[in-house]
């Protein structure tokens, strides 16, 4: 089981992911900032006040439709049987073999707005992140402020990672 909050910011081209998650009856919480203009992935553990500084080898990928996906199908996410009681959504399908990546985008039909990710990797398997209560604006830019203790974290030469492997591995925080 799994919760987090997601803050992203298009034209800063950051990501913001605070989850908290429970496996096996051991409780999880991942924080990740990650700056793609500075190349930066920070692992922020705010309860040790430690942090973790990573260069990140890959480009700002903006939530959107995948310019090279293919459209896999349309349906109603809730019912039809009321009005109002489901939501039409589109479900892409695609791969990024570069990354070796395989993934399944389903988005919301009239806003765009993306509901659910499913990303397949040989490394970490089918990962699934769902998005609910979206807001469409930066409610607090400070979220993409790294705490004072990331301050002096400096990334080691082979502290490297891309987007999907520093979701995909957030266990090892």
């Amino acid at each position: 089981m799994s919760t987090g909050i997601f803050t992203y910011d298009g034209w800063g081209q950051q990501f913001r992911f605070r989850n908290f998650e429970t496996v096996d009856n051991i409780s999880y919480f991942t924080d990740l900032l990650m700056d793609f203009k500075q190349n930066i992935v920070y692992e922020i553990n705010n309860a040790n006040q430690t942090c973790k500084k990573k260069t990140l080898v890959t480009s700002f990928n903006p939530i959107q439709v995948p310019p090279d996906s293919v459209f896999a199908g349309q349906a109603i996410m809730g019912t039809t049987s009321i009005p109002e009681g489901g939501v039409l959504v589109n479900n892409w399908v695609g791969e990024v073999p570069e990354i070796q990546v395989k993934y399944m985008f389903i988005f919301s039909e009239y806003t765009c707005l993306p509901v659910t990710v499913m990303i397949h990797t040989p490394e970490f398997n089918w990962s699934a992140i769902s998005f609910f209560n979206q807001v469409l604006t930066v409610v607090d830019p400070s979220d993409f402020i790294p705490p004072a203790f990331c301050e002096n974290a400096v990334p080691e030469e082979t502290d490297k990672t891309d987007f999907v492997r520093a979701l995909a591995s957030v266990r090892n925080l």
